[in-house]
């Protein structure tokens, strides 16, 4: 009679084990996943135990590494999985425009602005470079890709949206140059204007920030204003180099409540 695993007895016929193993799976005595099935399984498993990794990683280089490891990864992997939108604050840019997806990003505590980005700026952007995986939706659509948030605001309560959108800029920037090595710096340019700025210690976005003092005047000082889009390029993200082209946008989008509309301002960074 065969046997789970090792060698075989004496006396045993070949596939003897095989055959028994096929008995208990067709009875559901075993379970039966397929290679497939298993092979994603692990994979997500993989992505799961890197991201456990990494915050328990707290030597920038080593940490680095762990980031890299899963940027290629997650972004390496079919849509069966991983989408970036598993992420926090990444979406689909068509989102903005269906009213369901709208009102969930809304109320799931995406109003105001923020910076908790969960990758270097440098990785981030191979997650928004996947193809957006959405059966029998044109692929030349502009609105289908990844996209960023950088905050969400009743439109109300905000006013100018060209305002909204410069503190979103001061959110990326503020945000991704507090993830670059100390020592090290945080360039871009910003619809044809350099900035530079150091490393940043805060954690949060906040008015009494020191550090975004620094932002707001490098800002100034290189006539950056206050624009509903900005084009940004030449992306120096510490010892990274960024070829990817970007925008930062604010639009005014909305969806239904209750029998009305609820305009909403969203301010987010995608790739060009």
């Amino acid at each position: 009679m065969g046997h789970y695993g090792g060698k075989m007895r004496d006396g045993e016929r070949s596939g003897a084990s095989n055959a028994k193993k096929a008995k208990e799976m067709m009875h559901h005595r075993l379970k039966n996943d397929s290679p497939e099935k298993q092979s994603i399984a692990d994979r997500k498993k993989r992505l799961v135990q890197l991201r456990e990794d990494i915050s328990r990683q707290f030597d920038p280089i080593r940490r680095e590494v762990l980031y890299e490891q899963f940027a290629n990864a997650a972004a390496s992997f079919p849509p069966t999985v991983f989408t970036p939108d598993e992420l926090g604050g990444i979406v689909k840019e068509s989102s903005f425009y269906d009213n369901d997806s709208l009102s969930s990003i809304f109320h799931s505590g995406a109003r105001g602005h923020s910076m908790r980005f969960t990758l270097p700026l440098h990785h981030l952007v191979k997650l928004l470079a996947k193809d957006v995986f959405s059966p029998g939706f044109v692929p030349q659509s502009r609105q289908e890709q990844y996209v960023c948030l950088l905050g969400m605001e009743y439109a109300d309560k905000v006013g100018d949206k060209n305002i909204f959108n410069l503190r979103a800029l001061e959110v990326f920037i503020l945000g991704f140059s507090g993830m670059i090595r100390q020592g090290k710096s945080f360039g871009l340019n910003i619809n044809g204007n350099s900035i530079q700025v150091p490393h940043s210690l805060d954690p949060y976005f906040s008015e009494n920030s020191p550090h975004l003092q620094v932002v707001r005047k490098a800002l100034l000082s290189n006539s950056v204003r206050a624009e509903e889009c900005y084009s940004v390029s030449r992306v120096r993200d510490g010892d990274y180099k960024i070829d990817a082209k970007m925008h930062i946008r604010s639009d005014l989008v909305g969806f239904s409540q209750e029998g009305r509309r609820v305009n909403v301002l969203t301010s987010y960074f995608g790739l060009k």
